[in-house]
């Protein structure tokens, strides 16, 4: 054994929630609040919302591209679990 192990329906949901978790903050960044009146300080304000806009797509495309890295390693590690039992079972004459 080599002390690690994963339930492929696991790794399935957590690549689910990623996903939906950057589908859920594109949709929000999609309608941002306006920027409110602050006096002399509005323009600084407008510039942080703008800053934050752009840090938060940076979240997005990073959640998207987890959910994507786990997905491809959850059929990377099925594709090796099959590989595996056909090996054991050709190798013990079960194999077609």
């Amino acid at each position: 054994m080599s002390g690690y192990g994963v339930e492929r329906d696991d790794l399935g949901g957590i690549a689910r929630q990623l996903r939906s978790g950057a589908t859920s903050l594109e949709e929000a960044a999609g309608d941002p609040p306006g920027a409110p009146e602050a006096g002399e300080i509005t323009d600084v304000v407008q510039g942080l919302v703008g800053a934050l806009s752009t840090s938060l797509a940076g979240v997005v495309e990073g959640c998207g591209a987890a959910g994507d890295a786990v997905e491809s390693g959850r059929q990377a590690y099925e594709t090796a679990e099959q590989d595996s039992r056909r090996d054991v079972a050709n190798a013990a004459g079960e194999g077609a």
